[in-house]
């Protein structure tokens, strides 16, 4: 093999080693921009959830609760719900173990609110409730429920507005614990994102370091050898030039040293 080509394969692998790393690097830092991106989405949904929360919790305290419901409450809950779509399938996110559980956990308890939030949608398209909503202003769902029983006009309405309150403690019983992983997932996210980010620069700059390491061997190997051969096809010049024609060179190598020395 040519000397030539020898060193264009050298060539090659530094670039081969280059490009794998420049590679690799570019893949890191692109997980990291995806799991910032999927930090950044768990603190709105952290905001959205909270904006949920108020919201719902207000439900019960509005008079003019149909408009309440049709123009604020059920807007909100759909920009929450896409939220939570985004961030329970984010696959930056779901390729981290310990974060992925957290959002089986987070998707798991979402699931549990989904049918109350979405009864009370269907609450306030049912004929059957139609009557209450017209007829229940000045007062909201709390103040009629404290006057159940005292022989109000509004008694006949006691089994509609504990249906309501039903899907109000469905949506309740699983706040808590969403609120906590919620709350949670950003600051987890950004420890997460950080460790990440050393592991992945680590690892990238192992693999530049092993890469050089190995041209650098390869490069001072075909060198050391070639040098030799020089040394040896010199040293028999030399007891030429002294007139010495009995100087033997022993190299096998089918290179321009190797035709030199023949």
């Amino acid at each position: 093999m040519k000397i030539r080509t020898k060193l264009l394969l050298i060539a090659l692998l530094i670039m081969v080693v280059f490009a794998g790393t420049l590679s690799l690097t570019i893949t890191a830092f692109s997980t990291i921009q995806q799991m910032e991106a999927g930090s950044r989405l768990a603190t709105s949904g952290l905001a959205a959830w909270y904006d949920f929360s108020n919201h719902t919790d207000r439900l019960i305290l509005r008079s003019d609760l149909k408009s309440f419901y049709a123009d604020e409450w059920e807007p909100v809950y759909a920009s929450l719900g896409q939220t939570m779509q985004l961030l329970t399938s984010n696959e930056a996110l779901q390729s981290v173990e310990e974060i992925n559980e957290r959002l089986k956990d987070i998707e798991m308890l979402w699931g549990y609110v989904v049918p109350g939030a979405d009864g009370i949608g269907e609450y306030f398209r049912d004929s059957n409730n139609a009557e209450l909503l017209e007829e229940m202003s000045p007062y909201n769902l709390n103040q009629l429920r404290v006057m159940f029983g005292q022989g109000t006009d509004f008694d006949r309405f006691e089994a509609n507005v504990d249906s309501f309150f039903f899907l109000l403690n469905r949506i309740g019983s699983a706040s808590g614990p969403l609120e906590e992983f919620l709350s949670e997932m950003p600051d987890f996210l950004e420890q997460e994102v950080a460790a990440q980010s050393r592991r992945l620069i680590l690892i990238s700059l192992s693999m530049m370091l092993l890469g050089m390491l190995v041209v650098v061997l390869l490069v001072l190997g075909f060198t050391s050898r070639l040098v030799r051969r020089l040394r040896i096809i010199e040293d028999a010049m030399s007891l030429v030039s002294n007139h010495d024609l009995t100087a033997e060179v022993s190299i096998s190598i089918q290179d321009e040293t190797g035709m030199l020395a023949n």
